[in-house]
């Protein structure tokens, strides 16, 4: 069974110095973010609940019931936030009517997105005056549905596998915590956020399809 590089120390340290540098950049960054809150002083419209869903190897749907309250909408837009990004990807949609539900579908048949990969989503709407209304977050997970995954908690490392019994899974989530800890020691500092952990038994079925696309960001 392959566990991966996943589960050592260096990669954890690695991915707690990205957490960091990350969280610096943040709050470096100028007020002025590039994504806003709401500039308009009367909503341009109301928002129902959001909604997710995934197909593995096929695509993402996301959907946003909206009403639109006055003036007409001159452009609707999806921000989606990946894991280890310090801005939103930003796709444009049809802009709605009236009663309405934004869609955006994200094609994850040929890209690069790894299986298991959380991403959060809300809508911008922009009216015809130039004020910007953010609707609610929505979060999803790129669910590898390929197999029939366990799940161990550990105290900060959250370890899924489909291959082994449950001893394999213990033994897996204390590798996980130590590990978490000496990193954490290393570096003067400790950080609570949960870690989850997809221990394949085969490198190969990690990834979907590849293409040499890249994803703009705005």
């Amino acid at each position: 069974m392959a566990v991966g590089s996943v589960m050592t120390v260096g990669n954890l340290i690695a991915r707690r110095i990205v957490r960091g540098v990350a969280l610096a950049s943040l709050l470096l960054l100028p007020l002025r973010a590039a994504v806003a809150p709401s500039t308009s002083a009367a909503e341009l419209a109301t928002f129902g609940n959001p909604a997710a869903t995934s197909k593995f190897g096929d695509a993402i749907t996301f959907e946003q019931p909206v009403t639109v309250l006055g003036g007409a909408i001159k452009r609707a837009e999806i921000l989606l936030d990946f894991p280890g990004s310090l801005g939103p990807d930003v796709s444009e949609a049809p802009p709605p009517r009236s009663d309405d539900t934004l869609r955006y579908q994200l094609d994850v048949s040929n890209t690069n997105l790894k299986p298991n990969t959380r991403i959060v989503a809300r809508w911008r709407l922009t009216g015809n005056d130039g004020s910007t209304q953010l609707g609610p977050q929505v979060a999803i997970t790129y669910a590898d549905t390929r197999f029939s995954w366990r799940t161990r908690i550990g105290s900060i490392v959250h370890v899924h596998w489909y291959q082994g019994d449950s001893a394999f899974g213990e033994r897996a989530a204390q590798i996980g915590d130590r590990a978490v800890q000496d990193a954490d020691s290393l570096l003067g500092v400790k950080d609570d956020a949960p870690i989850d952990f997809f221990i394949y038994a085969d490198t190969r079925p990690r990834s979907t399809r590849r293409s040499g696309r890249q994803r703009a960001r705005t």
